[in-house]
C-alpha cells in the first residue's frame, strides 16, 4: 500500500501543475478549482504515508517521481522541448531515487 500512496501524491503533485499550466493559458475557473482539488488529494496522501515511513525521504521520493510526471506531460501534450541540461537533471534525479 506504501508505493500506492506514494504515486498517488506524485499523481495529485502533477495534476495541480498541470491545472495551474491550463488556468494560465484559458484562465477558465474550473482548472483552478482542479488545482485546488488536488493539493487537498495531495494533502491527504502526505498523511496517509506518514503512516508507513518519514516525512523527509517521502517529500523527496513523490516530488522527484512527480518532476518526472510533469516533464512527461509537459512533452506530450504542451509540446515542451527536452535539452542536454534538463535530460541530465532528470537522469541525477533518477539516480536520486535509486540511491534513497
Amino acid at each position: 500500500m506504501y508505493y500506492v500512496w506514494i504515486i498517488i501524491a506524485s499523481l495529485f503533485s502533477t495534476l495541480f501543475i498541470a491545472m495551474i499550466k491550463l488556468y494560465d493559458q484559458g484562465h477558465n475557473n474550473l482548472f483552478l478549482l482542479f488545482a485546488i482539488l488536488s493539493q487537498f488529494g495531495s494533502l491527504y496522501s502526505y498523511i496517509r504515508l506518514l503512516d508507513y515511513d518519514d516525512i523527509l525521504t517521502l517529500f523527496i521520493v513523490v516530488k522527484i517521481l512527480a518532476i518526472l510526471l510533469v516533464t512527461l506531460i509537459g512533452i506530450l501534450f504542451f509540446s515542451y522541448k527536452l535539452t542536454n541540461r534538463k535530460i541530465i537533471g532528470i537522469v541525477f534525479g533518477i539516480i536520486a531515487l535509486y540511491l534513497i
